[in-house]
């Protein structure tokens, strides 16, 4: 009996394949469905794989909490160092203990989001006000210790590491 032929992948479906297994890892916890270890985890989304400072996505999760800030940027410079570039906010998800939020841009949506660029963008800060209670997320730059997202909501503060920044 002759041996089957063997099977040819191109270039496209190798990465792909290739992502699926790097990703594997990543999508546990806040990043994705509930961990089995941890029931309580609610979804963020599935985080990028490597940071992109000037990306669409930032998002940052612990065990137990995890923010992700949607954007689109307005300009970017032709150079690495922003100044300041200008984004949009897309969408502002937030799951920690006593904090539960999905705001998104929609005039639709119930609450209000907002977006503030900083100096070099070191120090971005997307806002989402519902009924009147405001929660803050900075996207943090740290030169000796990487990014971070700080997240302020009522009675709740979390430093959350960027995922794929470190």
């Amino acid at each position: 009996m002759p041996s089957p032929a063997p099977t040819r992948l191109s270039a496209r479906g190798a990465l792909a394949l290739l992502a699926l297994s790097l990703t594997a890892g990543v999508t546990s916890g806040c990043g994705a469905a509930p961990a089995d270890d941890h029931p309580g985890t609610l979804a963020c989304g599935i985080a990028p794989i490597v940071f992109d400072a000037n990306g669409d996505v930032v998002q940052g999760e612990t065990r137990d909490a995890c923010a992700r800030v949607e954007r689109r940027a307005v300009a970017l410079p032709d150079d690495f160092l922003c100044k300041a570039c200008p984004y949009d906010p897309i969408r502002l998800i937030v799951h920690a203990p006593g904090v539960d939020i999905d705001v998104s841009a929609e005039p639709s949506d119930d609450g209000a989001l907002t977006y503030e660029p900083s100096h070099h963008n070191w120090a971005d800060t997307i806002e989402a006000t519902i009924e009147g209670a405001t929660t803050r997320v900075r996207i943090l730059y740290d030169i000796d210790g990487g990014w971070d997202l700080e997240l302020t909501a009522p009675g709740a503060i979390f430093t959350l590491p960027v995922v794929g920044a470190r």
